[in-house]
């Protein structure tokens, strides 16, 4: 696998995670600013009708309560950096929002929500779930404590056998059991997208384990392509040294041309030490050459021939030609 390939298999499994998670997504993910103040907008568009029909009420600290929702969403915009400290403030302020409003409710969990899901994403479920368990459970101790259900202006049949106490027991338990339900399904939401992003990371990791893996074969391979050259070439200039010597004492000329091939040797031996190093530096494969074919073994044997050394050469079969994958190897 060479380093090309590695580039375009790492380049597809990250357009294959783009094209899984949608456009959408992809921007959101894109853009975290975007998303932080979203959400505080979000926040604000539902909380703040019913803090204003809260305070249309008589007896109701409309300036405290709409204060107490503004704390909740500058808090709510440091979520990502802090999320435990900014689950605590939400948690009191929410606190403080129900001792202002009294038995008519307080901000209505919203923020709450917000910060489990938040911490949900980062914090394992051994955490978050009982932290939703006892905000939510405190709340609802809180809201009684505070006077709910108020249920001067119910009108109970005692007829019916349920007398106030058993009912205002009913409602308590009903309005506990939805926030307790409300603040599981914000952390459970967020253990999900928790555990999405950890498969995601451990998938990208074994891509780069695999990558690396593979970059030390290729490397591997290189080096031993390298020390091939270098045997091949010692032993081809060594017998030309030794056949140049024992020429130039008859033939001078063909002393001349036997140190020409030594010299040959010498060079295309170091022009491919340089294009591998340069693999090797650069990451990159270079120029691609096809294996070696027939050509290259008679060019291979008329080296040994010029230092004089008598090789005899013998093919049984057909000659081995270049296949198409060769030829556009080699025009690669």
């Amino acid at each position: 696998m060479t380093q090309q390939t590695l580039q375009e298999t790492v380049a597809s499994f990250d357009a294959l995670t783009a094209k899984r998670m949608g456009r959408l997504r992809l921007y959101l993910r894109t853009h975290p600013r975007l998303v932080v103040v979203g959400v505080v907008v979000i926040y604000l568009l539902i909380t703040l009708p019913s803090v204003l029909i809260m305070a249309a009420m008589p007896d109701t600290n409309a300036t405290g309560l709409l204060v107490v929702t503004l704390a909740v969403g500058a808090a709510l915009l440091y979520r990502r950096k802090a999320p435990m400290t900014v689950i605590i403030l939400v948690f009191v302020f929410e606190c403080v929002a129900l001792v202002i409003a009294g038995p008519q409710g307080g901000l209505g969990g919203v923020g709450m929500m917000i910060a489990l899901y938040t911490v949900a994403t980062s914090y394992s479920a051994k955490r978050t779930i009982p932290l939703a368990i006892l905000a939510a459970s405190f709340q609802t101790v809180l809201m009684v404590l505070m006077g709910f259900p108020e249920m001067t202006d119910m009108d109970l049949d005692q007829s019916d056998g349920i007398d106030e106490t058993t009912f205002s027991r009913i409602l308590i338990g009903v309005a506990g059991s939805f926030i307790i339900g409300f603040y599981i399904s914000a952390a459970v939401l967020g253990l999900i997208v928790r555990n999405a992003r950890i498969h995601e990371a451990e998938l990208n990791h074994w891509a780069r384990q695999v990558s690396t893996l593979a970059q030390v074969q290729e490397r591997n391979r290189i080096a031993r392509e390298m020390h091939d050259v270098v045997a091949h070439s010692l032993s081809v200039m060594i017998a030309l040294s030794e056949g140049a010597r024992v020429v130039a004492k008859r033939d001078q000329t063909r002393a001349d041309e036997v140190l020409n091939e030594l010299s040959g040797t010498g060079r295309a031996a170091l022009a491919d030490m340089r294009r591998m190093l340069g693999v090797l530096r650069q990451n990159e494969t270079g120029e691609l050459e096809p294996q070696p074919t027939g050509g290259n073994v008679e060019q291979l044997l008329e080296g040994f021939r010029t230092a004089g050394l008598p090789i005899t050469f013998t093919q049984t079969g057909e000659h081995c030609q270049k296949t198409p994958l060769s030829s556009s190897r080699s025009s690669g």
